[in-house]
């Protein structure tokens, strides 16, 4: 009585502080329903349990027994009905976006549009099934990743700080509108303000590599907030840190034309040509592990646009590449492979000093 006295306390005060300070996706309604069932639950526990320690008859004993039992499995099954949901394996078919004329990786993305990533987020579509047809025809979460289909943003649980920032501001409320931050992302796609599964076409969209814009040597704030502002043009300007000007020398826009020879998730090869040294712009994240190399020399990466790649390339024609080489995974891997060979001779060791140890 007292441990129960305890718990119907606890489930009160969370009831109160979820009524008081609800967080932004929770659901009052199920909670004290929830709680309620929670504590009729506890009361027909306890009372079986009490007529299961009183003196009975043994039919009566078995019965209340199993009534326990059961008592408790319906409070199990019923504490968070359908945790896991189910669908059938076709809806994880590749075949179901197949029609959507989707822009292949390297050569695009799709952006949610922010109206529609509020619809997808907080669905009021009934059927699980239909609910989750519908996003995967969205795109929605990491669900591109069936199809293949590179996307702004995703579902990931971490992410690069930068990164988190460019997709905060794309998606600060559901009326944000930043077309021109879409368009150095390469979005060739949106879906629809009103209907997330219909996608618009987006003519203006830069390539994922582009050349020869003119620096401008800013700070992280400043940089971000060009993203946003209604002038930014990722084809003719680009934001640097202010270190930059003076470790490349390279401070004017140029005639350039580039062309990707491959796009792949580990390495991008590009052929240049520019009149004048000129800064490459990359439109995917910035991180320590890609390297840039020009005609075979490694170059320094540098962060632009807040949360990109750039690097210089000199006058003339130019081969360059990106490899993501992560000199600490290799590291670790050795590490890992050294650890197991030990681990494999102190157990063959530990063998023949136990098997020489034992009498004759």
């Amino acid at each position: 009585l007292a441990w129960a006295v305890a718990l119907i306390s606890l489930m009160g005060r969370m009831l109160w502080e979820a009524y008081r300070h609800p967080l932004p996706l929770d659901q009052w309604p199920a909670t004290w329903q929830n709680a309620l069932a929670r504590i009729g639950f506890l009361a027909l526990t306890l009372f079986l349990w009490w007529l299961l320690r009183r003196p009975a008859r043994p039919r009566l004993r078995l019965l209340t027994g199993f009534g326990l039992l059961a008592v408790v499995w319906l409070d199990f099954q019923t504490s968070v009905p359908r945790q896991n949901p189910t669908v059938s394996p076709g809806l994880f078919s590749p075949e179901l976006n197949r029609a959507a004329a989707f822009p292949a990786p390297g050569r695009g993305r799709v952006l949610i549009s922010p109206q529609a990533e509020a619809l997808l987020l907080r669905s009021r579509v009934a059927g699980f099934a239909d609910d989750f047809i519908g996003k995967r025809l969205a795109l929605w979460s990491n669900l591109n990743l069936i199809d293949g289909v590179a996307k702004v943003n995703g579902s990931a649980t971490l992410q690069l700080r930068e990164q988190a920032h460019v997709q905060s501001s794309l998606y600060a409320a559901p009326t944000t509108d930043l077309p021109r931050l879409a368009d150095f992302l390469g979005a060739t796609r949106t879906s629809s303000p009103t209907n997330p599964v219909e996608w618009i076409t987006r003519p203006r969209a830069l390539p994922l590599v582009t050349a020869g814009q003119r620096p401008l040597f800013v700070s992280e704030a400043a940089a971000l907030q060009g993203l946003q502002g209604p002038g930014f043009d990722g084809a003719q300007v680009v934001f640097l840190p202010p270190e930059a000007r003076s470790v490349t020398g390279v401070t004017n826009g140029a005639l350039a034309k580039v062309t990707v020879r491959r796009f792949s998730p580990e390495r991008v090869d590009l052929s240049v040509r520019t009149a004048a040294p000129a800064w490459v712009v990359v439109a995917q994240s910035y991180h320590h592990a890609w390297q840039p190399y020009v005609n075979g020399k490694r170059t320094r990466l540098w962060v632009a646009n807040h949360a990109f790649q750039a690097f210089v390339v000199p006058a003339g024609d130019t081969e360059a590449h990106l490899v993501y080489e992560d000199h600490y995974f290799r590291a670790g891997l050795a590490f890992s492979l050294l650890t197991a060979a030990g681990c494999g001779l102190l157990w063959v060791v530990g063998g023949r000093r136990e098997r020489a140890a034992r009498p004759a």
